[in-house]
């Protein structure tokens, strides 16, 4: 059985880092269903450090954070405290952390950062995949995010034993330009927008360099962190770009400059590729359809276009001259970054020690335009739907409210029978009281099937106007017999109608 995507030494791997640059990379994040491989990682770890502390998420809050020690307390006849497991860790493991709420999750954190030397915390998250996981605070506190699954148990046996590195008195190595712009963009690409992400990045970079034994951080180096932090963490995918930025050179290439273009152009590539062969299966199949899904305009709500609402981010374009609209920050320095050693080569200069751009470099700030969907629906009331079939009407409206109500349409309800058609429920996300008016709804008399389609038609435009997407559901048996100036004529009540 192939092993999936995620190589199974990578909880090892985003551990050492952890134990090593606890103070920078703070926490990290165990996907594992309780079983033998989680086991074994447990133990291996207890093995290592056998000073750990493992403690329930399902433990109570003195357990955590300390509190009034009540049998000390009734024994000496004052309040006697007692400190919790946080604050006597050497090294957090909590188990179970999906259990966690977000209140208790909140405090775990606000106590961590008040400490003058917090213990790195490690958290299993051993929820399946359709319940909920651990709150977001702790997802933005942890460094690292890695998958467990039991098809590594046999990797992990075979693997040499874990034996990590731990060197004392770390220094703070040296990164250049580039990489600050590079661990700046990378998770901006993959969705996570927040700055923490390339801080990550750039300490565990440098964690990687200090294990290694080097003094300089190196390109290797990110490709190997990048993957812990941002892989099973994306919200997207990166923008395929369809073709390279020509760049000006000043003579022709020859063979020895390939290697050099190839490393002026790499990096960024070099580290989306190295995330999305880390990212599980399933993970990068669901991002490539919802990437399909958000191009062709395919959703509950009305079509893409300029409507009553701004929609979600979409991916920026180039400015070429216009800055009518803000400028996309990651976009622009993913555009630049690559060319900033061809551009120094060259000459180019700035008045600041940031990276060059250029005006081709600019890219645009752009939103979806969404309109919400209003459904329409036109509900004959007269006597020959109301006595046998006006049930069956009404029922079929509840589903079709049903489906409404899951894409959270807004919904109007429109009823004719005799000489009159009337809006029943203007333009509202309200299912109950939807529901409310359609049992309430009388039947009887005539059927007036223009001036019901007529009706539908002028809450359509109204809805037009307020930049709503319209659909009308007309549910009629078709039997006009009504015309529209209230007359008994059935042959010039189907002439109004068609």
């Amino acid at each position: 059985m192939p092993l999936p995507n995620e190589q199974p030494d990578a909880t090892r791997h985003a551990c050492s880092l952890l134990l090593h640059g606890a103070d920078n990379l703070l926490g990290m994040i165990i996907k594992a269903r309780h079983g033998p491989s989680l086991a074994r990682f447990l133990e291996e770890l207890n093995h290592l450090r056998p000073d750990r502390t493992v403690v329930s998420a399902s433990a109570a809050d003195d357990v955590f954070f300390g509190g009034i020690d009540v049998s000390a307390t009734l024994h000496a006849g004052h309040v006697v405290t007692q400190e919790g497991v946080l604050a006597r860790a050497s090294l957090m493991v909590v188990t179970s952390a999906q259990l966690l709420d977000a209140q208790k999750a909140a405090r775990l954190v606000i106590f961590l950062q008040g400490m003058d030397k917090a213990p790195p915390i490690i958290l299993i998250d051993e929820s399946a995949d359709d319940e909920e996981n651990i709150p977001d605070i702790l997802e933005r506190y942890c460094a690292f995010r890695t998958l467990l699954t039991e098809q590594h148990l046999l990797a992990l046996k075979i693997q040499k034993p874990w034996r990590p590195q731990l060197i004392e008195n770390d220094r703070c190595l040296p990164v250049s330009q580039e990489q600050l712009v590079l661990a700046t963009t990378i998770p901006i690409q993959f969705g996570l927008d927040d700055p923490r992400w390339g801080l990550f990045l750039l300490h565990a970079a440098r964690c990687q360099a200090s294990l290694r034994g080097a003094d300089d951080v190196k390109l290797d180096d990110f490709e190997e962190v990048a993957s812990l932090i941002i892989a099973n963490r994306a919200n997207k995918l990166p923008e395929e770009q369809d073709t390279a930025k020509p760049e000006v050179e000043d003579s022709e290439p020859s063979a020895d400059s390939k290697p050099q273009q190839q490393e002026d152009l790499s990096p960024q590539d070099i580290l989306v590729d190295a995330i999305k062969s880390a990212m599980p299966e399933i993970m990068l199949a669901n991002l490539q359809q919802q990437n399909m899904q958000q191009s062709n305009g395919k959703s509950g709500r009305g079509p893409a276009k300029t409507g009553n609402r701004r929609g979600a981010p979409r991916p920026p374009r180039q400015a070429n001259g216009h800055k009518d609209r803000g400028i996309h920050l990651g976009k622009t320095l993913a555009n630049a970054a690559p060319w900033q050693r061809s551009r120094r080569a060259t000459g180019i200069t700035r008045p600041h020690e940031g990276p060059i751009i250029l005006p081709d470099d600019l890219a645009l700030r752009r939103y979806a335009q969404e309109s919400d969907r209003l459904v329409i629906f036109g509900v004959d009331a007269s006597g020959s739907s109301a006595m046998a079939r006006l049930a069956e009407v009404k029922g079929a409206v509840e589903q079709l409210l049903g489906q409404a109500y899951i894409h959270r349409d807004h919904v109007a309800l429109v009823s004719f029978r005799g000489q009159d058609a009337d809006l029943l429920l203007p333009a509202t996300r309200s299912l109950v009281q939807t529901k409310k008016k359609l049992a309430g709804m009388l039947g009887g008399g005539g059927t007036p099937l223009a001036t019901g389609m007529a009706a539908c038609r002028q809450e359509a435009l109204r809805a037009r106007r307020q930049g709503l997407t319209a659909l009308v559901v007309l549910l009629t048996d078709g039997r006009a017999n009504v015309a529209r100036d209230g007359s008994a004529n059935r042959d010039q009540a189907k002439e109004d109608a068609s």
